[in-house]
């Protein structure tokens, strides 16, 4: 499985309900990149596992965690930003 490419960076603080519902949505995309990348480091780990690789196992397995762990934090972003455009 490839990995995704990562979606735009937000390049100004959001100041108006508008800019924060964009900023939501790009929050909400990084998320998914970051869900996507766990999945591609799971792949990876289970390839190098069936090849007796247990130090890259172990990193791929570490990867996907963290990459979770960053989905979880741009959700959390995203319903921030929610909150604020109303």
């Amino acid at each position: 499985m490839p990995a995704p490419e990562h979606p735009a960076n937000i390049t100004a603080p959001a100041t108006t309900p508008t800019e924060h519902k964009e900023a939501s949505e790009l929050e909400k995309q990084h998320a998914e990149h970051h869900k996507a990348m766990a999945e591609h480091h799971k792949s990876v780990a289970a390839e190098y596992k069936k090849a007796g690789h247990k130090e890259l196992t172990k990193h791929h397995e570490a990867m996907a965690k963290h990459h979770e762990a960053l989905a979880k934090e741009h959700e959390k972003t995203a319903a921030t930003h929610e909150k604020m455009a109303k």
